[in-house]
């Protein structure tokens, strides 16, 4: 149970007899109600909690009704549509205007004041596409609303007028075409992606949305003088000293903070060093204190981290590292006053300290309107080996903060187990090495010194456990050879079996050689724990019906028909069929894969895929990529150059993708296409032009 500090204290006065509660809200992030459903509820959400809304009070009916009675119409034409997708649009008719909303009686007129709501909520909700198919839907959206008095004015909701689109006459390659200067229309960007771009453009930017609120300005002469004073203290001598009752304990080595020139340094506070050599980039030179440019900033010159403990008897300090916005992949981009925590910590010495700066912890969402000009902030982990950002975890560094030092470190901890995993330790019937486990039985992939990786079955494991040479540990495997890589088998072999799926050939067969085919031989070879590669998955093709689905979520999956004597095959005839029960196969290790790749199944045939939307398609290479996993579906790309287009639409999986482009007159509405841009935030969008043909198309 958690106390809701935005109802504490309300209930106080409330008697058994009282029929409702008055509480007051925090603020109300958002509304919440489930279109799909007939009978349910609208939500809120606040800082705290979840709200059910029943019934308005009589004082607030009249100013609750027109938000509510949209929301409610919405909720009815979408519940019909989806429960009943055959359903008339004059039966549906019938049955809501026999309705009320809190008191008010339903017209058909408000079924059509919902349609433009209703076109971006299709955009939104599950099941999108079946509602959208239904006849009551289809009859909303493909008519013309009928002539019945108007319930209230919308001209002041109109959008302004798109500007003119050019038409574009060529003759030749309409590729090369639309990229001729004379025929561009300039870039429209949101305001913060014009704000980001400043400088890195010769083309102007057209800015389109609201304007950004002003950010507000540092204080850089006060920030150019501290890191002044920074820099004329790294050659000073420093007096370090701490007293008993600094101790965490009597008699402890480690204090709670110690004091340096007369400034006390804590546990948790943020500490700054002289930049060194960290092995990625080179230190920078410091510059003499006089020197220093209005535009240099702490983070030039110096590093940032966090005193995890200190040790005062050998006048050490432990840190876990920051890294500086300006230091990860956003570069110039990031903002000057954010750190990102990062997996590496240190043991320094004290003295070297140059000075502390404030640091607060600002969760993702929250604003930085409180932060100070000359305090910093983090909220993100960034790990530098992957080029990564993730929420920081708090639990994670408060815990570990609860253990005594030298175990508070929970990057010790991470690094200890790091270290741990890269040596081999045996495991029953098996053997861990580098954070992964291989088992008697199982199938791996081995180095190659050219090409793909060489396929083994793991049938012994030999193990030198007091040995520091991880090479000392050998591993026994049974050869698999590639099918596709047989100069004597019959050129059909491959069409006949292996089988790739794409989404255009579901009422064609197509196959391709995807390398998957493998066969067993009776060759062994021993080899050193080194060179092993990974895990990957190996069955015989007769033992698992949906073979071909289950080879298509992962390229470490294989499969056997045939077995031959070595992997030297001279002859197709050297080969026999291969029964499943003849292939002993680690079921610890297959099975959890097996049940993983079935839930998989089920949970794509319930839910609908998420809709993607490609502002710069191509041809479609990587939103395609991103279908064949089935947990995305293509429905919308833009892509500036005709031949591109065309081979997009041929290759899109049905239903016809929208496709934008300028290569047909009238095929696309510039509002559609505004909608579109204005979805998509962050990206530079390039309007769409129209182009009239009158040459022929290369």
């Amino acid at each position: 149970m958690f106390e809701v500090e935005e109802d504490e204290g309300q209930e106080d006065d409330l008697d058994a007899d009282d029929e409702f509660q008055y509480i007051r809200l925090s603020t109300v992030r958002k509304y919440i109600i489930n279109y799909l459903f007939e009978d349910r509820s609208m939500y809120i959400e606040t800082d705290y909690c979840i709200y059910e809304l029943h019934e308005p009070s009589k004082k607030y009916r009249r100013e609750y009704r027109p938000f509510y009675k949209l929301h409610r119409i919405m909720q009815l034409i979408i519940s019909s549509a989806y429960d009943d997708p055959e359903q008339q649009f004059a039966d549906f008719v019938k049955h809501v205007i026999s309705l009320e909303v809190l008191d008010q009686p339903i017209v058909e007129r408000d079924l059509w004041d919902a349609v433009p709501r209703l076109r971006r909520v299709l955009e939104t909700i599950e099941y999108g596409d079946r509602v959208r198919g239904s006849q009551i839907v289809l009859f909303l959206l493909s008519r013309d609303a009928p002539k019945v008095p108007k319930m209230f004015d919308i001209s002041e909701l109109t959008r302004r007028k798109a500007p003119p689109i050019p038409e574009i006459e060529y003759k030749g390659n309409p590729d090369l075409a639309v990229l001729r200067p004379e025929n561009q229309v300039p870039t429209h960007v949101t305001p913060r992606i014009a704000q980001l771009a400043t400088g890195l453009f010769k083309e102007r930017l057209r800015v389109v949305g609201r304007r950004p609120q002003p950010e507000r300005s540092l204080p850089h002469p006060e920030l150019t003088e501290r890191v002044k004073g920074f820099l004329m203290r790294v050659n000073m001598r420093r007096r370090i000293e701490f007293r008993p009752q600094q101790r965490l304990r009597p008699r402890s080595r480690y204090l709670k903070y110690l004091t340096i020139d007369g400034v006390d340094y804590a546990v948790g506070e943020t500490v700054v060093f002289v930049a060194g050599n960290d092995g990625r980039s080179v230190p920078p030179a410091l510059p003499h204190p006089d020197d220093v440019l209005p535009t240099d900033t702490l983070a030039d010159y110096f590093w940032f981290a966090r005193i995890v403990y200190i040790d005062g008897e050998d006048e050490t300090v432990h840190v876990q590292w920051f890294d500086h916005s300006s230091k990860t992949c956003m570069e110039q981009l990031g903002q000057p006053q954010e750190l990102f925590l990062t997996n590496r910590c240190d043991t320094v010495p004290m003295k070297i300290i140059i000075g502390r700066v404030a640091t607060h912890y600002i969760a993702p969402g929250q604003s930085l309107a409180d932060l100070k000009p000359h305090d910093f902030f983090y909220r993100y982990e960034w790990d530098d080996f992957l080029g990564t950002f993730k929420g920081a975890s708090m639990e994670k560094l408060t815990s570990a903060q609860a253990d005594p030092p030298p175990e508070c470190c929970y990057v010790c901890d991470i690094m200890e187990q790091y270290n741990y995993d890269l040596h081999a330790h045996p495991l029953r019937h098996g053997v861990a090495w580098h954070a992964r486990k291989y088992h008697i039985d199982d199938f791996v992939l081995i180095k190659a010194e050219e090409g793909p990786c060489h396929i083994g079955h793991i049938s012994d494991i030999k193990l030198s456990p007091h040995s520091a040479d991880d090479d000392d540990n050998k591993i026994v495997v049974t050869m698999l050879g590639r099918v596709d890589k047989l100069g004597c088998r019959p050129d059909t072999v491959l069409k006949d079996e292996v089988f790739t799926w794409h989404p255009r050939w579901r009422d064609e067969t197509q196959y391709i050689s995807f390398q998957r085919h493998l066969f067993y031989t009776d060759t062994q070879v021993v080899v050193v724990i080194s060179d092993l590669v990974g895990i990957c998955y190996v069955v015989v093709s007769s033992s698992l019906p949906e073979i071909e689905e289950w080879k298509a979520i992962s390229p470490l999956h294989f499969y056997i028909k045939y077995r031959f004597p070595s992997l030297n095959v001279t002859s197709w005839n050297q080969r026999t069929e291969m029964q499943p029960q003849e292939l002993d196969i680690c079921r610890r290790c297959l099975k959890p894969n097996l049940d993983n790749f079935r839930d998989l199944r089920r949970f794509l045939d319930v839910v609908p895929p998420l809709r993607v939307f490609d502002p710069f398609a191509g041809v479609g290479s990587f939103s395609l990529a991103m279908e064949d996993s089935r947990c995305f579906k293509l429905t919308h790309a833009i892509e500036i150059s005709p031949s591109a287009a065309q081979t997009l639409r041929y290759v899109c999986t049905p239903p016809v993708v929208r496709i934008l482009h300028e290569c047909f007159p009238g095929e696309m509405p510039h509002r559609e296409l505004r909608f579109i841009t204005s979805a998509v935030t962050g990206c530079f969008v390039k309007p769409s032009y129209y182009m009239r043909t009158s040459g022929r198309t290369n």
